[in-house]
């Protein structure tokens, strides 16, 4: 009965269905198997209670060895149709370069050692977007590559690790920063056409802006900066900030004593 419910009386085959009208039916046979039990569970306690009739006793393997067999293989197809429902979104993908993992896996699909092929299918994702990711320069396009792999919904690929990594590199850019600032500030170095303090204001502005410009970026990606090892960044980033910006007022200030000092002799 549940062949024929699943097969529309040996209409269609299971693999020629639609997955998504598919699905039901096996886990409405499955289900139809649980209550089977159940009722007959049900029965033989209800007979062991009225101490007038004899107990039911019978063999499980024989009433449910078959059923249960047909339930193994129903939770296989299962497995099967979930795993092709997640990575046929690869094929729809316009992630420049994943044509190729889109073809392997329609290759996949028709091969019988489907679980095994899929491991290895697994495998070569997970290459090809490290392989991405490490051809990526900047922290913008970095993050906007992770975020559109991130949408594939794939559970084979770490995104939260590709994550962490771009907040490691953006970590070294600022404490870079704040060396180059400690080693030039007593003496930066200023374009020889510009006034000395509107030289030094410039250069410490074009510090801040090697900092300002990503953390702008990674506020387009709010959950990045949930990440736990985003506090960190955070912190040294408002540290190293907030210095650059002392050392711009600091200067700044300078320039309008310069200048009111200028109009006072005048």
């Amino acid at each position: 009965a549940c062949k024929n419910y699943i097969t529309t009386h040996g209409f269609y085959r299971v693999w020629d269905q639609d997955m998504e009208a598919l699905t039901p039916k096996l886990q409405d046979c499955m289900r139809l198997n649980t209550e089977y039990q159940h009722c007959v569970q049900r029965v033989k306690q209800r007979i062991l209670e009225q101490t007038d009739e004899r107990p039911l006793i019978f063999s499980e393997m024989y009433v449910f060895g078959k059923f249960n067999t047909f339930v193994r293989r129903l939770e296989k197809i299962i497995d099967v149709l979930t795993l092709i429902k997640t990575y046929q979104i690869v094929g729809e993908s316009h992630i420049e370069g994943i044509e190729l993992a889109a073809n392997r896996f329609h290759v996949i699909v028709t091969t019988q050692d489907f679980k095994s092929s899929i491991s290895d299918f697994e495998v070569q994702l997970q290459m090809f977007f490290g392989q991405c990711f490490d051809r990526i320069p900047s922290t913008r396009r970095a993050l906007q590559l992770v975020a559109r792999f991130e949408g594939l919904k794939l559970p084979c690929l770490d995104i939260t690790e590709k994550y962490q990594l771009i907040l490691l590199h953006y970590l070294r850019d600022i404490e870079n920063t704040s060396k180059l600032y400690n080693h030039h500030k007593a003496d930066p170095p200023v374009e020889g056409t510009m006034p000395p303090v509107a030289g030094k204001i410039q250069w410490v502005r074009q510090l801040l802006r090697r900092i300002e410009e990503p953390m702008a970026v990674f506020q387009e990606y709010p959950k990045v900066l949930q990440i736990p090892s985003a506090k960190k960044v955070i912190k040294k980033y408002n540290q190293v900030a907030k210095v650059l910006l002392e050392f711009e007022v600091l200067y700044h200030q300078a320039w309008l004593k310069q200048v009111l000092c200028s109009l006072l002799v005048c």
